[in-house]
């Protein structure tokens, strides 16, 4: 449980979308989109940002750039993905995906920004609440005291907002208790398409060496139901084939790497949570670090 706290203007600063579309779906290398936000984030931390908030998102590729970017600069980062300008639940990326993703990268909070308060994005934050490991962030346009106090007793941690009505709110409302974790819960992969549910059994494919155009290879082992897809990564040049490959999977992915560079790169360019598979040649110690640093899991 997270005691509720008001993200003003002032030290918080947003950083908002730059508007490059990286690859695999436009010209911007994913690595060039990453150091973009670096600068951009150091740019605000030179002018006196204490924290940073992520805004205007197109999307869980592009947030994710932005996280890696902006964490360098050692400033808090709290990232939100936006909903529709209707007040809808957005569609892409599915909110729990991006969740279980940004949350592994630290960031300091993970939220919506939204027009309006309403049933749907009540319903949402108490679905997230149970998945969140960190604090959980709103970002409303507009909301009265009672629909500040009904988002904090959804599960909300933090209000970016700059108004009477939530300071109120945040004084008044009692923290929400967070349902307790499961254990023995399966392993929880995910990619800018949806979340994989992994149990201890999970079925792994054979191997995918790394090429220009593997997506046959790919569409051809999906259609063994298997539960990821193994890519042999040998080198830095495969590492960048698999970032421009890996969207067509609809599966958890796992990396067999031959080195601690391609398995960094590799690991850099895919958006979501990846399976590192413990027979890579990386040293047990580097392996371990790079998992935390890119929230991957070890198997």
């Amino acid at each position: 449980m997270f005691p509720p706290t008001l993200l003003e203007a002032g030290p918080a600063e947003l950083l908002c979308s730059c508007g490059l579309v990286p690859e695999p779906f436009g010209e911007t290398p994913y690595l060039e989109l990453i150091e973009e936000y670096h600068n951009l984030a150091w740019a605000k931390k030179e002018t006196g940002a204490a924290k940073l908030v992520l805004a205007g998102m197109s999307g869980l590729h592009e947030a994710r750039a932005a996280v890696l970017g902006a964490r360098m600069t050692g400033l808090p980062v709290y990232a939100s993905v936006p909903a529709s300008q209707e007040g809808r639940l957005p569609e892409e990326p599915p909110l729990l995906a991006a969740l279980l993703c940004l949350q592994e990268l630290g960031i300091a909070a993970f939220g919506i920004e939204f027009p309006r308060v309403t049933g749907e994005i009540l319903e949402l934050f108490t679905q997230l609440a149970p998945y969140a490991k960190v604090p959980l962030l709103a970002r409303p346009e507009t909301a009265d005291r009672q629909g500040y106090e009904s988002l904090l007793r959804a599960g909300v941690d933090h209000l970016c907002a700059d108004s009477e009505f939530a300071r109120s709110a945040v004084a008044s409302t009692t923290p929400v208790a967070r349902p307790p974790r499961q254990e023995d819960a399966p392993l929880l992969l995910c990619d800018a398409t949806g979340v994989y549910y992994l149990e201890e059994d999970f079925t792994v494919s054979d191997e995918i060496e790394c090429s220009l155009d593997m997506s046959d290879e790919i569409l051809e082992l999906e259609d063994t139901a298997v539960d990821a897809l193994c890519f042999h990564v040998v080198s830095t040049g495969d590492a960048m084939e698999l970032g421009r490959n890996a969207h067509m999977a609809r599966c958890a992915i796992c990396i067999l790497a031959e080195g601690e560079g391609p398995l960094e790169t590799a690991l850099a360019l895919y958006t979501g949570r990846a399976l590192i598979d413990a027979r890579s040649d990386v040293e047990e110690e580097t392996m371990q670090a790079l998992a935390r640093a890119y929230g991957a899991i070890i198997r």
